[in-house]
């Protein structure tokens, strides 16, 4: 799972129409502090900074905001937790690890409040929905075992939490209207990377029954328009004019982050394909474990080789979007040659 974070939280983004009047200095500090504290992926600290900030919120806007940090930062608290738990118990010391895996539950039920007061102070907003399914499916996803058991009831309860994260990101796009995969539709569409988390948590879940592949590849492809459109707006940096050794390292800056996100897009692709074929293998040799119901094996099957076909598809339009990033910003002028007898 990816642990790379994005920058928190609407606390800047998430501006309101209330919070008209002058944030106290205390609340501006500490939320600061807790910004700062989770963007150095000092998580604790970070805690601790945004609950001050709520207890310092004058008005219901503040408030929302240091809650939602305090939500985030407990999500990523509580996954470094379980991580270490994990590590703890899997090196025989399974007090030590029972202790810290409580610990971490301690820190996600922390999270699992933040988010519930978050949705009933804005119902209608769907930031606290973005972000729960992002809690969801991080722990959906986790490469370790915790925060499931290694049983029927854990399987079942990891089932249960993406089913929960597919849920949280649609709300964030239901309004979302006409064909998503058309090149208009990016330049209307108000919420991008969410359709990215969308498709993540569709492939993670992988229900054949739900067509949960297609809808994954159709939010991709949103995803992949506006990896173009990013594309384009870097190398037509209007301000290049104006500044231009400071426009070039940015765009050399902002074209290496669209690389990143292309080149792990890529390899998301590649593994959903190797998956896919792995599948088909397995259900036509009747090798799965637990067997899938014989009456849609051979839908699933066939289900699954045009999986395989669409995928590869969609990954060479994500190569030729690599080898556009690729491409040198900035190209050399040819020197003049000289022309004529000399």
């Amino acid at each position: 799972m990816s642990r790379a974070v994005s920058v928190v939280l609407a606390a800047v983004a998430v501006a309101g129409a209330a919070g008209c009047a002058e944030m106290s200095e205390d609340y501006r500090q500490q939320m600061y502090l807790g910004e700062t504290f989770y963007n150095n992926q000092k998580f604790y600290e970070s805690i601790g900074n945004f609950t001050r900030a709520v207890e310092a919120s004058q008005n219901n806007d503040e408030k929302y905001k240091a809650l939602l940090g305090v939500a985030n930062a407990a999500t990523e608290h509580g996954l470094n937790i379980y991580t270490h738990a994990e590590s703890l118990i899997r090196n025989r010391n399974r007090s030590a690890g029972a202790v810290k895996c409580a610990e971490a539950d301690q820190w996600h039920d922390t999270a699992n409040r933040s988010f519930a007061k978050l949705l009933e102070m804005r119902p209608k907003d769907t930031i606290a929905n973005y972000y729960l399914g992002l809690f969801l499916y991080k722990r959906a996803t986790s490469f370790s075992e915790l925060p499931y058991p290694g049983t029927e009831r854990g399987m079942a309860q990891r089932r249960k939490e993406r089913d929960g994260a597919v849920e949280e990101f649609t709300k964030v796009l239901a309004t979302e209207r006409g064909d998503i995969t058309s090149q208009k539709h990016v330049g209307e569409c108000k919420s991008p990377q969410v359709h990215r988390y969308l498709a993540l948590a569709l492939f993670a879940r992988s229900d054949w029954d739900r067509n949960d592949g297609e809808n994954a590849r159709r939010n991709l492809m949103v995803y992949l328009n506006l990896l173009k459109n990013s594309q384009g707006a870097v190398v037509d940096n209007p301000n290049a004019a104006e500044d231009p050794d400071g426009a070039k390292l940015e765009k050399e800056r902002r074209m290496e982050r669209l690389r990143k996100e292309i080149a792990d897009t890529r390899s998301l692709l590649h593994e959903q394909y190797k998956g896919c074929q792995q599948l088909v293998v397995m259900w036509e040799g009747r090798k799965e474990q637990p067997p899938i119901p014989e009456e849609k094996r051979e839908l699933w099957i066939n289900a699954a080789k045009r999986e395989v076909h669409a995928l590869a598809d969609l990954s060479r339009e994500f190569k030729e979007a690599t080898q556009a990033a690729r491409k040198p910003l900035f190209e050399k002028p040819l020197e003049a040659q000289p022309t004529g007898n000399q």
